[in-house]
């Protein structure tokens, strides 16, 4: 007997009268961050800042005050 077993790794889908959770990508090689902002935008589920220089990035995260912030 074969059973196929599907697992949702996502979150649900944010409601448009959400506001989307904040991403802030903070790398010093710009590929990697162009990278990861293109596949999280995708999903349509975050809203998605990338910065490559430190002092940038710290008055962007100020700013934005974002929920999650990947280094």
């Amino acid at each position: 007997m074969n059973r196929i077993i599907e697992a949702d790794l996502l979150p649900p889908p944010v409601e448009e009268t959400k506001e989307k959770p904040r991403i802030l990508i903070i790398d010093n090689n710009r590929d990697f961050t162009l990278s990861a902002k293109l596949g999280l935008e995708r999903t349509g589920r975050y809203s998605v800042w990338e910065e490559n220089e430190p002092v940038t990035a710290h008055q962007t995260a100020q700013r934005i005050k974002p929920d999650l912030i990947l280094l």
